[in-house]
């Protein structure tokens, strides 16, 4: 196993699995632009989209609870 070249099979798979619209799980809206992605990935770059979907699980985990 070339553990090297890990990441960029990783990171390509991940490409083509966003081109097809296979397992996305999020749609960001920009500039009436839709763009299918990856809440795990999204997170893993960024803070802020960590925050977000950090908050928002907390948010519907809270609201079954009062259900």
């Amino acid at each position: 196993m070339d553990v090297a070249g890990h990441g960029r099979r990783l990171l390509s798979a991940l490409e083509v699995q966003r081109h097809r619209g296979e397992l996305c799980d999020c749609v960001l809206v920009a500039e009436g632009q839709e763009f299918r992605a990856h809440r795990a990935v999204l997170a893993a770059w960024s803070e802020y989209f960590h925050i977000c979907w950090v908050v928002f699980i907390f948010y519907l985990q809270t609201r079954e609870r009062s259900s």
